[in-house]
C-alpha cells in the first residue's frame, strides 16, 4: 500500500486542492461547491545533467543572485 499526494481542481468553482490519496487516486472528488473536481496531471520533474547548464566565473551575475564571493574568501575557497 503506498500513499501519494493528488492536485485535484473544481471546474465550477476553481478550488484547487491538494490531497492524500492511496494509489492509484480516483480521477475525481467531490467538492463542496457540489460538483466534480477533477484530478490534474503533475509537472514532470525536472531533471538536469551535470554538466548541461554551467555559468562560468567570467559570466555576468544575474542582477537578482547573491554575492558569495567575499564568504568563499573568508574560509579559504579559491575563486
Amino acid at each position: 500500500m503506498s500513499w501519494i499526494y493528488v492536485d485535484y481542481r473544481c471546474p465550477k468553482c476553481g478550488r484547487v486542492w491538494e490531497s492524500l490519496e492511496e494509489r492509484p487516486a480516483p480521477p475525481t472528488q467531490p467538492c463542496d461547491c457540489g460538483d466534480v473536481a477533477e484530478k490534474q496531471m503533475p509537472a514532470p520533474l525536472g531533471r538536469v545533467k551535470l554538466g548541461e547548464v554551467r555559468r562560468g566565473v567570467s559570466d555576468e551575475r544575474p542582477p537578482h543572485a547573491l554575492d558569495t564571493r567575499p564568504y568563499a574568501r573568508r574560509h579559504g575557497v579559491d575563486i
